[in-house]
């Protein structure tokens, strides 16, 4: 368990940073997803092996909510991954995971090789260029 930033790895830190600033559909900022994992809200799973990187998850109404996948090599090791976050979601017996997928690598993998259904899509407009 961490329990301050001062015990995290700078990897670790580096892929909460990275993945922070790559979210297009909202506004995570480090130190909040710092905060959360330190009080208990969220959880942060380290992946290592083929894959490198971190998952930052919650629970939400009996659902392993993944809020944020950042490293190397998820999308070659999908299925592997999605293994293991399904292994964490039984483990404390949950029924569902959900998550917006913004890589379009990604949303295909899902779409053609597994039974998730979209539930919703996400549609972000930038409105501070000035054009309508």
């Amino acid at each position: 368990m961490l329990h301050s930033h001062d015990d995290w790895p700078d990897d670790v830190i580096k892929w909460l940073i990275e993945g922070c600033a790559a979210i297009k559909y909202t506004e995570m900022v480090p130190v909040e997803q710092y905060h959360r994992v330190y009080e208990g809200e969220a959880a942060i799973y380290r992946v290592s092996g083929d894959a490198q990187g971190i998952i930052l998850t919650s629970i939400n109404k009996n659902c392993l909510y993944v809020e944020m996948l950042s490293g190397v090599g998820f999308i070659k090791h999908f299925f592997a991954i999605r293994e293991q976050i399904m292994i964490i979601a039984r483990s404390v017996g949950l029924e569902r995971i959900s998550g917006f997928v913004q890589s379009t690598a990604l949303a295909r993998l899902y779409d053609r090789r597994t039974r998730a259904k979209r539930a919703a899509v996400l549609y972000v407009e930038e409105l501070n260029n000035g054009r309508s």
